[in-house]
């Protein structure tokens, strides 16, 4: 299990104190850390946090990147928002299309998210993949209050 958290649920773990440790297998892409670092400054807060370092093969990663921005509308250059978004549900892809060919090394994908326009996506993606078994976390407080309580 792997779950891959966006910008909204970074600031609530921020706001609440709370720190992603290794053993919550938490995982964030580049594009979610440089929105956190913009938004909210606060690189003594990530630096603090054990996500995991997750790979994803770079031509399945390309692809699916390319792809997500042409099917869905997360994406906004004139805000600069919404390259999360799109590396979230593009590493989703890319961790579902390798794990299937190498055995599953990731079987379940969470992301963390509250994001509407996220969600859709997923659910979309979901529906239209027979290899994703990727979940949307939409009460990421109750999760995170599960994961890192324990």
């Amino acid at each position: 299990m792997i779950n891959i958290l966006d910008n909204n649920s970074l600031i609530y773990l921020e706001s609440n104190g709370l720190y992603v440790e290794a053993r919550h297998e938490c995982f964030i892409t580049d594009e979610v850390k440089s929105e956190f670092l913009i938004a909210k400054r606060q690189e003594t807060y990530l630096t603090k946090c054990i996500f995991l370092p997750i790979t994803v093969d770079l031509s399945f990663y390309l692809r699916e990147y390319k792809r997500v921005l042409n099917v869905y509308s997360l994406l906004s250059f004139y805000n600069l928002k919404g390259t999360g978004d799109v590396s979230i549900l593009a590493t989703a892809c890319a961790l579902a299309a390798t794990s299937s060919q190498t055995n599953s090394l990731f079987p379940n994908i969470n992301i963390v998210t509250n994001d509407a326009k996220l969600i859709k996506a997923i659910k979309k993606e979901v529906l239209s993949n027979s290899i994703m078994t990727t979940q949307v976390v939409e009460d990421w407080s109750k999760l995170f209050n599960q994961l890192l309580v324990t």
